[in-house]
């Protein structure tokens, strides 16, 4: 027992209650547990957004070797081709004759007198 210090009565002393200790290790090994799947998911996520990525980049990749193959043949203009000249062989052929339009038949048409055709005609 002590004495109150500002008024000096006599107060019993508390007692203390113990209670037992809650074991708190199986909660920490739980969330240190979770922590850890959830850190392997992480990189297993992260494994495969890299592997698509690369892929991806893979497959940009390429389209682009394939454009740049495209445009440098463009650019490389083969050398041209000298075509022989044409041989003219000449033979000893007579031209073909034309062929001959029958004469043409002139009529006379016999004019009719001439006729006055009024007054002063």
């Amino acid at each position: 027992m002590s004495n109150c210090e500002t008024c000096g009565q006599v107060v019993p002393e508390p007692e203390v209650a113990v209670e037992e200790a809650v074991d708190l290790e199986p909660v920490a090994e739980a969330s240190v547990e979770v922590a850890r799947i959830e850190a392997d998911r992480d990189i297993k996520v992260a494994k495969i957004a890299a592997h698509v990525a690369d892929d991806e980049l893979e497959l940009r990749l390429a389209a682009l070797e394939g454009e740049l193959r495209g445009i440098k043949e463009a650019m490389v203009q083969p050398e041209p081709e000298v075509a022989p000249e044409p041989v003219i062989v000449a033979q000893d052929v007579a031209p073909e004759p034309e062929p001959e339009m029958p004469p043409r038949e002139e009529r006379e048409e016999p004019k009719a007198p001439r006729k006055p055709k009024g007054f002063f005609g």
